[in-house]
């Protein structure tokens, strides 16, 4: 009768005296989870960093939005000093600058419409300073540093509209990001 040898006492077909290591094909299988796990860890953290700039972008427009309104309710006001009615056209003089300065321009002049520009620029300053850092001259940015657009009656109930390019920042696309849309 024989005796357990090394193989038969759970040994796994390995000599007890050689040193043991890996396979090649259990180096392959571990390479491959870790390659899987890494890929998933990427794209869900590239999702995760979309929303996030969306939701940046979203509140940044919505600052936006109360700034053009707080305008539009002081400068309609019964104020016989003021002149402004409706809401800040995007057709100004100034073809040089983007609509986006002009409308900064128009929301924070003090010199123009006082008691608007002042409840305005109140709201703006609450924009952080990546997005607008309180230059007249300088364009509101989304979360991925561009520039947005403002267009006056574009909006729903002809309310204005801001419009921020989105991720791929290509202009008129479906992944634009509007200020009247729900997000």
């Amino acid at each position: 009768m024989r005796g357990l040898d090394d193989n038969e006492a759970g040994g796994a077909g390995r000599r007890t005296g050689t040193p043991s290591a890996f396979t090649m094909i259990e180096l392959l299988v571990v390479m491959f989870i870790l390659a899987v796990l890494v890929a998933l860890v990427a794209s869900v953290g590239g999702y995760v960093m979309r929303s996030a700039n969306e939701r940046e972008t979203a509140a940044i427009q919505a600052i936006l939005m109360d700034a053009i309104q707080a305008w539009h309710d002081k400068a309609n006001s019964t104020d016989p000093n003021t002149t402004a009615k409706g809401y800040p056209k995007e057709d100004y003089p100034d073809k040089q600058k983007g609509e986006m300065q002009n409308l900064m321009t128009e929301l924070t002049s003090s010199l123009v419409y006082p008691p608007a520009s002042r409840a305005a620029r109140d709201i703006l300053l609450k924009l952080p300073k990546e997005a607008w850092s309180g230059g007249t001259d300088e364009p509101v940015k989304d979360s991925w540093g561009a520039a947005m657009r403002y267009k006056d009656s574009t909006g729903l109930g002809g309310r204005p509209v801001i419009i921020s390019n989105g991720p791929d920042g290509r202009q008129d696309t479906e992944d634009d990001i509007r200020s009247d849309e729900a997000q």
